[in-house]
């Protein structure tokens, strides 16, 4: 997930290696997190992981790769999160499809949530092609691709336009958030979604 730079080092330098990348990682993700990417300088990035911009960008080309290499850790996180829910769940892809919407719904409502990380950073990396785009387009269609799939093995209609739908309403839920809180429209999430599903079973 990580790509450090300067695979030449010698093998004592090669072993902490890691360790020096995942602290300025970990100090990253945390601040970029709490206060936006634009926000968060490389300065006080080093200054959290207590190291200095030569060895930040010994690792990192730049602040822009940081950025992205913090979103790949995100999006592998997200992932993880969304692979518990679909244990034992491999044969009803419908309550596959109703448990992810319940996940999502659970950790928007928990009141110390601050959003979904993957939609703060689209708004702050608007250009198609920067690197931290990059691995938020792939995530976003990944998700897209994941939803529309456990709509059609669910025997739903019309599955490519419920997958559209429901992600439009994980998306509108989490940018809802920074306006209304969690017990704002947010907190509409799951019955949205149920409806919305309910509407497609319908249909068929």
């Amino acid at each position: 997930m990580l790509t450090a730079r300067g695979s030449t080092r010698s093998h004592c330098s090669a072993s902490a290696a890691p360790k020096v990348a995942e602290r300025l990682l970990a100090a990253a993700s945390e601040l970029f997190y709490r206060q936006g990417f634009r926000a968060v300088g490389v300065e006080q990035i080093v200054r959290e992981a207590r190291t200095t911009k030569p060895t930040l960008y010994r690792y990192f080309a730049s602040k822009d790769e940081l950025s992205a290499a913090c979103l790949r850790k995100q999006a592998a996180s997200e992932w993880a999160i969304l692979a518990q829910v679909a244990i034992g769940l491999a044969d009803d892809p419908l309550a596959h499809l109703r448990s992810i919407i319940m996940s999502v719904a659970r950790r928007i409502s928990h009141p110390d949530y601050p959003g979904w990380p993957m939609t703060h950073a689209a708004i702050e990396f608007p250009q198609q092609g920067h690197p931290a785009r990059q691995v938020l387009d792939g995530f976003k269609a990944q998700m897209r691709v994941m939803l529309t799939d456990l709509a059609e093995k669910a025997a739903l209609s019309d599955p490519g336009s419920l997958a559209d739908g429901l992600l439009l309403l994980i998306e509108g839920a989490a940018v809802s958030l920074h306006s209304f809180g969690s017990d704002g429209p947010s907190n509409a999430l799951s019955e949205a979604a149920d409806a919305l599903i309910e509407a497609y079973k319908a249909r068929r």
